[in-house]
């Protein structure tokens, strides 16, 4: 068994403490007489406060084991699992424990740790009523220490954004031939998509007029360049594709579209059918 810890049930740590039940590790061990027996603590508050500060500690340390050596802290619970199994070969114990090594969700975990803390209140255990609590507040620190976390990083986030858009020159009002497509309207509002379709024909007919033949007029009405398909045998009007789709930020920037015809469309579009 060469690399397994059969201490991890003692904190990592058989030296300075014990651990009577397999369920709590107790601090100190005295040897009395020579007979190695564990020098029982009278104080109960004495022993709830050892528990406390050994649950607390032992909570973090099972976590940087956790980080630190996954695998060997998975290998180590399983063997004080059976371990505990041999203890107590009773079929519900053998179910339990095999629970516990499958159970993803962690609920398996949870009652374990109920269960052990019921046990201690009944038999008294102040020590193990102790860890039981102070590992629970390890498990509250760190849940609150991540929410705390996650409010700071959102503010950061927040701000970050904030002083983004400070640092964008705002869009322009209104909007002219020649001028950009995305140009807010004089209201100040973003243009609908059917106004960014006019502004890019106009814009089209004014800096490419020989490229569509035929087309001018309707195109500085704002309307589409049209040709005849010979597979259909009508006439098809042209199209604007979003190169990144129109889930972006700006998504009506003239870098984002590209005019097509409609089987150009279909070929690179997978929502655009033409039927055919």
């Amino acid at each position: 068994m060469d690399g397994y810890n059969w201490y991890v049930y003692c904190n990592s740590n058989p030296i300075l403490y014990i651990d009577r039940n397999g369920l709590w590790p107790i601090p100190g061990t005295e040897n009395n007489g020579g007979n190695g027996d564990q020098e029982e603590e009278d104080d109960t508050l004495t022993q709830l406060g050892q528990g406390l500060v050994g649950g607390l500690i032992g909570y973090f340390q099972n976590i940087g084991n956790t980080i630190r050596h996954p695998i060997k802290t998975m290998k180590a619970s399983m063997i004080q699992m059976a371990i505990e199994t041999v203890r107590d070969p009773s079929p519900a114990n053998v179910l339990f424990n095999c629970y516990l090594m499958t159970d993803v969700t962690g609920t398996a975990s949870m009652l374990k740790r109920d269960i052990d803390f019921a046990t201690s209140l009944i038999s008294g255990d102040a020590y193990g009523v102790g860890y039981n609590l102070g590992n629970r507040g390890g498990e509250a620190a760190l849940m609150a220490a991540t929410v705390g976390a996650g409010k700071v990083f959102g503010a950061i986030g927040k701000a970050f954004r904030g002083s983004a858009k400070s640092m964008v020159a705002p869009k322009p009002s209104g909007w002219r031939v020649g001028d950009p497509i995305d140009n807010l309207t004089r209201a100040g509002n973003n243009p609908a998509w059917s106004t960014v379709r006019q502004r890019f024909w106009k814009n089209e007919a004014f800096y490419n007029p020989e490229g569509y033949p035929g087309n001018l007029g309707r195109m500085r009405q704002g309307l589409a360049p049209q040709q005849y398909n010979e597979i259909t045998m009508k006439m098809e009007s042209m199209e604007l594709h979003h190169l990144g789709g129109r889930n972006i930020p700006n998504a009506h920037n003239i870098k984002n579209l590209r005019a097509v015809w409609p089987d150009q469309h279909a070929a690179i579009d997978i929502h655009r059918h033409t039927g055919r």
